[in-house]
């Protein structure tokens, strides 16, 4: 950007706003193209972080999950492990019945 196209976008207001007007720069997807390759390469090296930034960018766009012709619903959290259930029992089960891979967490509001 040259001095007169910043005074312009300076006087137009733009500046302030934080955007500048360039016809060249607009959005092409790319933000879909990164969500889904750092999905492709966490599934590799840590599959737990690659499904809380698709639970979180919800990209790459899946297709439904089906087994044997029906559809299922999709794991929206983790459960609890054994060792919750043997080591802290009296409170496991005030949660028992919401202790499901289908049942959402208290933030989760899509």
């Amino acid at each position: 950007m040259n001095r007169r196209e910043f005074v312009s976008a300076a006087a137009s207001g733009a500046l302030a706003m934080g955007t500048i007007p360039r016809p060249l720069v607009a959005y092409d997807g790319t933000l879909e193209r990164i969500a889904t390759q750092k999905w492709i390469h966490l599934g590799i090296v840590q599959p737990y972080e690659a499904w809380a930034e698709l639970r979180r960018t919800d990209y790459p766009v899946l297709p439904p999950d089906q087994l044997g012709g029906r559809l299922l619903e999709r794991t929206v959290r983790i459960v609890y492990p054994s060792t919750e259930v043997t080591n802290n029992s009296q409170s496991y089960e005030a949660v028992r019945a919401k202790d499901t891979p289908t049942t959402r967490v208290w933030w989760d509001v899509k």
